[in-house]
């Protein structure tokens, strides 16, 4: 056993403080593992594995960029009608001329809006996280009620979900 020396430490076997240290640094390594997968947001490795999450984003974006187009449209409308021309007896090129960009913004817009849309709810999640984003998609659109959003999108939820959750019980 080891005695106390008159500095008040113990001399400890070589042995001893070689196998403490390798212990001691075996496990920092597993907590700085542990803490390194710890700070990845659950959101952020779930999308990774899951292509339904960049989908969705993709739609947001075509719908907030349709919403702009909207918006830049009806202004147009707008000055269109302050100067009492937005509905005129006969077509004037001036007014086509001043009407019909925005409005095939517009269209475009919403035709992107709608890919992105039928892409997302056709796609199949590849995880738990990626069903509840598609539920929660499902349930803003049907919320919005906009138009966009029809039985036929509502379908293919469900068979997207039913297909996902039928591949992860088996996974």
């Amino acid at each position: 056993m080891a005695q106390v020396n008159p500095e008040n430490s113990t001399p400890m076997p070589a042995e001893a403080t070689r196998r403490r240290f390798l212990s001691q640094a075996a496990g920092i390594a597993a907590g700085g593992a542990v803490l390194a997968l710890a700070t990845i947001p659950p959101a952020l490795a779930a999308a990774a594995a899951d292509p339904i999450f960049a989908l969705i984003d993709a739609h947001k974006l075509a719908q907030a960029k349709l919403k702009t187009a909207e918006a830049a449209h009806a202004a147009v409308e707008r000055d269109l009608q302050a100067r009492g021309l937005l509905f005129p007896k006969v077509s004037i090129p001036e007014l086509d001329a001043m009407r019909d960009p925005s409005e095939q913004a517009m269209n475009e817009a919403y035709d992107t809006a709608l890919e992105t849309l039928d892409t997302a709810v056709e796609t199949v999640p590849a995880t738990m996280a990626g069903v509840m984003a598609l539920l929660e998609l499902q349930r803003d659109l049907w919320e919005l009620n906009e138009g966009m959003f029809d039985r036929g999108h509502l379908s293919f939820i469900c068979e997207s979900v039913e297909t996902a959750l039928q591949n992860l019980r088996t996974a």
